[in-house]
């Protein structure tokens, strides 16, 4: 004679399952759909992420070449090393910071404000350009051109 206990045993798992199926399937059914959710989430941030890289690249490149002056006003424009040197006070940049606004090396800013060498025609126009530019707006560029 089977025992009792063990039917008894049985017969309450049988009847949990029985319950316990239709709720297991929709939260199965929930789980499935909230992959799918992820996975297309994922999708659309890694595009608008490459987006928004390019988007920092084009900008970062048209920051990095300030606007051209016409040539006649480069040739009138004077640029010595005490000028360039006070530009650079002025902004209360570092000579590498000073640099990578004007797109050059830093080497290159300490040759300028030594008086050994004179900046080439296309970084006199980034010089003229910056010579507009306030604290503020140096910090802000130089923040787009390292891309942080």
């Amino acid at each position: 004679m089977p025992d009792i206990g063990k039917l008894l045993k049985e017969e309450i798992k049988r009847l949990a399952l029985r319950s316990a199926r239709p709720l297991h399937r929709n939260l199965k059914k929930d789980v499935a759909q909230l992959k799918h959710a992820v996975a297309a989430l994922k999708k659309e941030n890694a595009r608008l992420a490459k987006t928004c890289a390019a988007l920092a690249g084009n900008m970062r490149g048209t920051l990095a070449r300030p606007a051209a002056l016409p040539e006649k006003k480069l040739e009138q424009l004077r640029i010595g090393p005490k000028l360039i040197l006070a530009q650079r006070k002025r902004l209360d940049l570092s000579r590498a910071d000073f640099a990578k606004l004007l797109g050059v090396s830093a080497g290159a800013v300490v040759s300028w404000e030594s008086g050994k060498v004179r900046p080439r025609e296309n970084v006199k126009g980034a010089l003229a350009a910056i010579r507009g530019m306030g604290k503020r707006q140096a910090r802000q560029r130089l923040e787009v051109l390292s891309g942080n």
